[in-house]
């Protein structure tokens, strides 16, 4: 037991956790409609509502590609997404040192355990977060490379490089 307190004490674990945690949320998001699809063919009770959450993102992507003011908008929000999540990245790649650089009140035991359990809650929601900020941003980002491809389909344009 007393190993996994110091692995969690240790900040490379915090680090390790942290790609993970990236990693996970960029697969799940991207997974995302594939399994949709999946359990919507598995489950007939979720057929409906995946067909409902079809019909409105083509809704979307078809007011994308004809308003070009509504597109902006979406590639702001995109863009502060992407901003936003690198802010909460950072914050919670940073959290381990600030922890650890952060002075104690009264410097005895009982305020360094106290510390510990704020870290220990703090750790999982900013972890938590982190992974729900990322699930929205790319998934923002699925919306806008639709919407690209079928605008380049549409108008015979070369792929990107």
């Amino acid at each position: 037991m007393e190993a996994i307190v110091d692995n969690l004490k240790d900040p490379s674990w915090w680090f390790s956790a942290f790609f993970v945690a990236i990693i996970a949320s960029i697969i799940a998001a991207f997974l995302k409609e594939r399994m949709e699809k999946w359990l919507g063919n598995t489950f007939s009770s979720l057929k409906s509502w995946r067909v409902q959450r079809e019909a409105e993102r083509s809704k979307v992507i078809e007011a994308l590609l004809t308003d070009q003011t509504y597109f902006q908008m979406a590639l702001f929000r995109a863009g502060v997404g992407v901003i936003f999540f690198a802010i909460s990245c950072t914050l919670y790649f940073s959290s381990p040192v600030l922890f650890v650089t952060a002075p104690a009140r009264l410097g005895n035991e009982l305020d360094n355990d106290l510390k510990y359990y704020v870290w220990y809650g703090l750790i999982v929601f900013l972890g938590t977060f982190n992974v729900w900020v990322s699930y929205k941003v790319v998934s923002r980002l699925s919306l806008i490379y639709e919407v690209i491809r079928k605008y380049r389909v549409r108008n015979d344009l070369p792929k990107l490089l």
